[in-house]
């Protein structure tokens, strides 16, 4: 039997979008999907009064006999398709009312499938009201993104305040991909925004978020950054429900750091929690804080930062830290997840030790990010830098001058941390200086793309038409308060950070305040806005500002290296020229940002596309509390 060239193309096409789908490409068009869930307290139990989904998104309530007993309410968000296409939409809207328990958990990973040519990323939208003396969990799965996809989400939670504020327990975890088949880090684009809100009788107290957590990770990045680790977890927590698990992650945080041969303070508080059983490397790091205007915040908010080799070790370590939610959910998260039993035994050495009889392999190339930045060449006129007057080049020279006395060099950027909790390897072996190398190098990156943006919208405020001329410098000042507040709400979830920026800018406006006179410059505020506002008073383009200010992160963080020892005063100045070289890609991408502030609405919105992009180091400076022995403040 004879078959047509037609008829077997047709055949073989049908085959390759069945083979297509069988690899994990779904074959269906995109779709914008919502779901809506309200959970109140019914007569002392707290009841589901609102379940409403469409696809893709798809929620499950849960009432097992536990949860049915405790009065809480429980539900699982699943989708159809096991799954988010490039293009797929999720809007998700959460009510807790007073005195309600709510838990949001999800049936198991959540996928992103590569995107299509259209590159259009899947995204996730949740907006939660939690109102006085509720409760509300989420605990997801991690989120496992395949290779080429993109994938953003917006997570918004406004809490009642009050005599009994509301309270949350969030936690937001990403994988690093189909690990089994090869894929580690190689997706294009990853970008989280987590924003927090405390309300008085239903509103806001002010426009902005009293707190922000943002990551964008990119296909370029440096996929070194993340070393060994598969997962990167944060865990949010608020209000008086979540004291007891707030407790526990800093409990948590000191066993793991101990557990890595750092040296902990207040060692004789953790006799009553022990580490559950972990096979790999785990580091984890723990801030608690306030935002500046302490009567926009009822309590403070921990923060908990975690890096792992393994999911089954986080799900431990999450299981653990939340056991407190039992009593109130019943069932405490992830406890359907756990796979055996067991304490982390005690040990007498750390694992940086045992890193020593182990014999590092070499990362697989299909493993990392794609194109990295390394490999594009760049033409070294493409900076297009003004050319300096006489005046301009001396200001610029004093500003970085490394003797300015701003407290800069008190500060490690959490190299400190890092090298007692392991993470740069051990001292004096063949590749301790790449990792450390890799550590400020993520460092600055993560800098340049949150900080950075600050300092371009500190300059536009003088140096564009921001400020009318009939505006008086007191109008400027108001308008870079809420700039510098803005800021403050990034690094409210690091207070670690949080605290070395604060320093660091009060050296700064003290310094500036005395140079370019005290009318023009405020009192203190966070080291990126002060620098950008110095930097427009002293006639710097803003290109130039951006440069200076990377440079000078740099300087400190090599300088903070060779106090700690990890290299050498003359290795050093190779280290500094090699990170400022690799930083082009990131310095040319921040010139091109400068274009958009062109008024205050546009460094507005500038501003909310600012996020880090280094977990990694993110956790290692907030690990940096819990040591005992310290060189530097922060």
């Amino acid at each position: 039997m004879r078959i047509s060239r037609a008829a077997y193309c047709a055949c073989s096409n049908h085959a390759l979008k069945d083979l297509g789908g069988l690899l994990g490409a779904p074959r269906r068009n995109p779709q914008h999907g919502s779901a809506s869930l309200a959970a109140a307290c019914v007569e002392g139990r707290t009841a589901l009064v609102r379940v409403r989904h469409a696809a893709p998104a798809r929620l499950l309530p849960m009432q097992p006999a536990a949860i049915d007993r405790s009065g809480a309410a429980w539900c699982a968000l699943g989708s159809f398709g096991g799954g988010l296409l490039g293009g797929d939409a999720v809007d998700l809207t959460l009510s807790v009312g007073c005195g309600a328990s709510l838990a949001l958990v999800t049936q198991a990973s959540t996928k992103v499938y590569r995107t299509k040519r259209d590159c259009q990323p899947a995204r996730q939208n949740l907006e939660a009201n939690v109102a006085a003396g509720g409760l509300l969990v989420v605990a997801p799965d991690p989120l496992v993104p395949f290779a080429d996809s993109s994938y953003a989400q917006r997570l918004r939670f406004c809490l009642e305040s009050g005599e009994m504020p509301a309270s949350i327990v969030v936690v937001d975890w990403l994988g690093s991909g189909r690990v089994a088949t090869g894929e580690r880090w190689a997706f294009r684009r990853y970008s989280s925004r987590a924003e927090l809100f405390w309300k008085q009788d239903g509103v806001s107290q002010t426009e902005r978020a009293d707190l922000v957590e943002s990551l964008v990770i990119e296909a370029g990045d440096e996929p070194n950054s993340m070393g060994s680790f598969d997962s990167a977890v944060n865990v949010i927590v608020a209000g008086p429900r979540g004291l007891d698990v707030a407790a526990r992650l800093h409990k948590a945080a000191m066993r793991l750091a101990s557990r890595s041969g750092a040296r902990i303070r207040n060692g004789a508080d953790l006799d009553d929690f022990q580490l559950p059983e972990i096979s790999g490397k785990l580091t984890m790091g723990v801030t608690s804080g306030k935002q500046r205007q302490s009567d926009a915040l009822t309590g403070s908010v921990t923060v908990a930062r975690l890096m792992a080799e393994k999911s089954e070790d986080v799900y431990r370590v999450l299981h653990s830290c939340l056991d407190p939610l039992a009593r109130e959910l019943g069932v405490a998260p992830y406890s359907d997840r756990i796979h055996g039993h067991g304490l982390m035994p005690q040990v007498t050495g750390s694992w940086i030790a045992k890193e020593k009889e182990k014999k590092q392999t070499s990362t697989n190339p299909s493993t990392v990010l794609a194109s990295s930045p390394q490999a594009t060449c760049h033409n070294p006129q493409d900076y297009n830098a003004a050319a300096l007057s006489f005046m301009q080049q001396m200001a610029l020279c004093q500003l970085t001058d490394a003797t300015l006395p701003t407290g800069g060099f008190a500060h490690s950027a959490g190299l400190e941390a890092a090298d007692q909790l392991g993470l740069l390897g051990v001292r004096d072996a063949p590749d301790s200086y790449d990792k450390v190398k890799e550590f400020i190098l993520s460092l600055a990156r993560s800098n340049n793309r949150l900080h950075g943006t600050f300092v371009i919208g500190a300059h536009h405020l003088v140096s564009s038409a921001v400020v009318a001329s009939e505006e008086t410098e007191s109008k400027l000042l108001e308008r870079w308060q809420e700039l510098d507040s803005m800021l403050h709400a990034h690094l409210a979830t690091n207070e670690v950070a949080s605290r070395a920026s604060s320093h660091q800018g009060a050296g700064v406006a003290r310094v500036a305040r005395s140079w370019v006179g005290q009318q023009c410059m405020p009192r203190n505020g966070h080291t990126a806005t002060v620098f950008g506002l110095l930097s427009a008073k002293l006639g710097l383009p803003v290109e130039v500002a951006v440069h200076a200010f990377a440079y000078c992160g740099v300087r400190d963080a090599v300088s903070a290296a060779v106090r700690l020892n990890l290299v050498g005063p003359l290795r050093a100045v190779e280290l500094q020229s090699s990170i400022l070289a690799e930083l082009t890609h990131d310095l040319l991408r921040s010139s091109r940002e400068v274009a958009f502030a062109k008024d205050f609405d546009g460094i507005r919105t500038l501003m909310e596309s600012a996020a880090g992009c280094a977990p990694l180091v993110d956790v290692a400076q907030a690990a940096h509390d819990l040591l005992e022995a310290r060189l530097f403040l922060t």
